[in-house]
Protein backbone atom coordinates (compact mmCIF):
# COMPACT_ATOMS: atom_id res chain seq x y z
CA UNK A 1 0.00 0.00 0.00
CA UNK A 2 2.86 2.37 0.80
CA UNK A 3 4.44 1.71 -2.61
CA UNK A 4 1.23 2.74 -4.37
CA UNK A 5 1.12 5.93 -2.29
CA UNK A 6 4.70 6.82 -3.21
CA UNK A 7 4.01 5.99 -6.84
CA UNK A 8 1.08 8.39 -6.83
CA UNK A 9 3.24 11.10 -5.28
CA UNK A 10 5.87 10.60 -7.97
CA UNK A 11 3.21 10.73 -10.69
CA UNK A 12 1.85 14.00 -9.38
CA UNK A 13 5.36 15.39 -9.06
CA UNK A 14 6.04 14.42 -12.67
CA UNK A 15 3.02 16.32 -13.96
CA UNK A 16 3.73 19.35 -11.79
CA UNK A 17 7.36 19.43 -12.84
CA UNK A 18 6.38 20.14 -16.46
CA UNK A 19 5.09 23.54 -15.40
CA UNK A 20 8.30 24.59 -13.68
CA UNK A 21 10.60 27.05 -15.39
CA UNK A 22 13.24 26.02 -17.90
CA UNK A 23 15.98 26.71 -15.35
CA UNK A 24 14.81 23.69 -13.38
CA UNK A 25 15.09 21.33 -16.36
CA UNK A 26 17.97 19.35 -14.84
CA UNK A 27 16.05 18.73 -11.62
CA UNK A 28 12.96 17.72 -13.62
CA UNK A 29 14.96 15.04 -15.41
CA UNK A 30 16.30 13.75 -12.09
CA UNK A 31 12.78 13.55 -10.67
CA UNK A 32 11.51 11.79 -13.78
CA UNK A 33 14.32 9.24 -13.58
CA UNK A 34 13.67 8.68 -9.89
CA UNK A 35 9.93 8.13 -10.43
CA UNK A 36 10.64 5.67 -13.26
CA UNK A 37 13.06 3.79 -11.00
CA UNK A 38 10.49 3.59 -8.22
CA UNK A 39 7.89 2.24 -10.64
CA UNK A 40 10.21 -0.42 -12.03
CA UNK A 41 11.37 -1.43 -8.56
CA UNK A 42 7.73 -1.80 -7.46
CA UNK A 43 6.99 -4.05 -10.42
CA UNK A 44 10.01 -6.33 -9.91
CA UNK A 45 9.99 -6.41 -6.11
CA UNK A 46 6.28 -6.48 -5.33
CA UNK A 47 4.02 -7.38 -8.25
CA UNK A 48 6.01 -10.13 -9.95
CA UNK A 49 6.80 -12.10 -6.76
CA UNK A 50 3.12 -11.86 -5.79
CA UNK A 51 2.13 -13.27 -9.17
CA UNK A 52 4.63 -16.12 -8.74
CA UNK A 53 3.08 -16.94 -5.36
CA UNK A 54 -0.36 -17.02 -6.98
CA UNK A 55 0.79 -19.51 -9.64
CA UNK A 56 2.90 -22.11 -7.80
CA UNK A 57 4.08 -24.08 -10.84
CA UNK A 58 6.14 -21.21 -12.28
CA UNK A 59 9.83 -21.62 -11.63
CA UNK A 60 11.64 -18.90 -9.67
CA UNK A 61 14.35 -18.72 -12.33
CA UNK A 62 11.81 -17.15 -14.68
CA UNK A 63 11.83 -14.06 -12.46
CA UNK A 64 15.58 -13.65 -12.90
CA UNK A 65 15.33 -14.21 -16.65
CA UNK A 66 12.73 -11.45 -16.90
CA UNK A 67 14.82 -9.10 -14.76
CA UNK A 68 17.93 -9.80 -16.83
CA UNK A 69 16.02 -9.26 -20.07
CA UNK A 70 14.74 -5.94 -18.79
CA UNK A 71 18.24 -4.85 -17.81
CA UNK A 72 19.63 -5.80 -21.23
CA UNK A 73 16.80 -4.07 -23.08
Amino acid sequence: MIAIFFGMIMTIAHYVSEYLSVSLRHERLKLLSFSAGVSIAYIFLELLPASFDAVPHLHRMLFFVMLGGFCLF
